[in-house]
């Protein structure tokens, strides 16, 4: 306790305020953790609030279930993390970093088109593929299969069923003089009387050194990804090894 600290509190159970004005005019909230000076100020009825740091969590009012560390805080916040505040660089330790709500990177100034919240995610992967085994997986939606075919250069689209709805496939590659080649298909849904096949995307004889290619199923909450890799020809030496990314809506 400090000079200040949880002075208004009145019905207010289970807070802990170590700091001057931490918590000042908390009145009945509960269960808040404010460890600095000039925390929590504002807040008057929220809960299960933490506040690290000088001036951590000042606006909030009524909000509840919010963490912040080195960060003011907005009012009308709930279950909202905050951390720090202008920084150009972030630096997460550990060999993992899992989101397992959804991921949303950008401004979001677009919101007609962004992802649907809370049911649908955004996939952000590295590939690197450095095997290329007939049907060796690269990465997939919930009906296609990208893989490999065999080569150095090739790549395939495998499905088992092709899912509920129509499937688009539209592939762009840069062969290793510059000359791009495209690749365009749509896969019928149910009734088409094909449940399995493969699709060759690119061969090996156009020696393709970069890829971009889409896939999926655009229609009613169906799943997409796109997929860029890059691989090394000078036009005698044909690497097998592809490196690129993923992003996708479908968990991989």
């Amino acid at each position: 306790m400090a000079v200040y600290a949880l002075l208004s509190n009145t019905s207010g159970g289970g807070n802990t305020a170590n700091g001057v004005q931490a918590l000042t005019l908390n009145s009945s909230g509960n269960n808040n953790t404010a460890i600095g000076s000039d925390l929590l100020y504002l807040n008057t009825s929220g809960s299960y609030n933490i506040a690290l740091g000088y001036n951590a969590g000042y606006n909030l009012t009524t909000g509840s279930n919010n963490i912040d560390i080195g960060n003011q805080g907005v009012s009308s916040d709930n279950n909202i993390i905050r951390i720090g505040s202008g920084q150009t660089d972030t630096y997460l330790a550990g060999n993992s970093v899992r989101v397992p709500g959804m991921l949303r990177l950008g401004s979001e100034t677009n919101i007609a088109s962004g992802p649907r919240y809370p049911s649908d995610g955004l996939i952000i992967r590295r590939i690197s593929s450095t095997v290329q085994t007939v049907s060796k997986l690269l990465a997939r939606t919930d009906a296609l299969m990208l893989t490999r075919d065999g080569t150095a250069a090739g790549l395939a689209i495998n499905y088992s069923i092709v899912g509920s709805y129509n499937q688009n496939i539209v592939a762009i590659g840069i062969d290793n003089g510059g000359v791009q080649h495209l690749y365009k298909n749509a896969l019928v849904g149910p009734g088409s009387g094909t449940a399995t096949g493969t699709l060759l995307i690119f061969n090996n004889t156009l020696r393709i050194v970069h890829y971009d290619v889409s896939f999926g199923n655009v229609y009613n909450n169906g799943h997409t990804c796109h997929v860029i890799l890059d691989r090394y020809d000078d036009g005698s030496t044909s690497d097998n090894y592809m490196i690129g990314y993923l992003t996708s809506t479908y968990n991989q």
